[in-house]
């Protein structure tokens, strides 16, 4: 196990790119979720860079696109609230 955390990491001899090269992919699919969480963050209504920053915490990530994409957006909610306080003033 110890070896293969070493190996990542870039083992002496080893090429510099060749350890950072195993995380890039992993990396960019964490960024990118990162600038879903934070648009749909914004559509929401919520704190941007706090989502933006969970986009990069592994498992969290998927779930909190799902629990976000899932809220209704502010606007609606603000729209919503305008009809029912006209309706109430009737």
């Amino acid at each position: 196990m110890l070896d293969q955390i070493v190996y990542a990491m870039g083992a002496p001899g080893q090429a510099v790119g060749e350890g950072f090269g195993m995380f890039l992919p992993l990396f960019l699919v964490f960024t990118s979720l990162s600038f879903l969480l934070k648009s749909l963050a914004k559509r929401r209504g919520r704190n941007q860079w706090a989502w933006f920053a969970s986009g990069f915490i592994p498992w969290w990530n998927v779930l909190a696109v799902w629990w976000l994409s899932a809220t209704p957006e502010a606007q609606i909610i603000e729209k919503l609230d305008a009809i029912i306080k006209e309706l109430q003033y009737r």
